[in-house]
């Protein structure tokens, strides 16, 4: 895949090969309401799978395994934040500003200590 994610009505999808930090694309994901770190090459089949594993399309285990540190911070406007499969970093308190956020959803590998880090999300559903 020749990019590193899709912008489609104020989604970005994450392509499945993307692994680095967050922070070399604050631009792109400031004015986004929804961050999905796709299981699948085809933004479509992620959306019609909700990224969740289907065999009647290849699934291909998002790779993204980065710490979050503060990289949320400015994404005050986001409502659906989604990981791939191989997340796994604690949360600490990079969460604490997305106060507008609703869906949280992580992949199969995510098995850190939730503690204090999901108190700000007084809108999740």
């Amino acid at each position: 895949m020749d990019t590193k994610y899709h912008i489609k009505d104020g989604c970005v999808y994450f392509n499945p090969e993307f692994n680095e930090p967050l922070n070399h694309h604050i631009d792109i994901l400031k004015n986004c309401t929804q961050i999905i770190f796709s299981n699948y090459d085809d933004y479509v089949i992620c959306d019609k799978t909700n990224n969740e594993h289907n065999s009647n399309y290849l699934y291909k285990y998002n790779k993204f395994n980065y710490p979050l540190d503060n990289c949320f911070n400015q994404l005050t406007q986001l409502k659906k934040l989604t990981f791939g499969h191989h997340f796994n970093h604690p949360l600490g308190n990079s969460l604490n500003q997305l106060v507008q956020l609703k869906e949280l959803t992580f992949g199969h590998c995510f098995n850190q200590p939730l503690t204090s880090s999901l108190d700000n999300l007084v809108q999740l559903e």
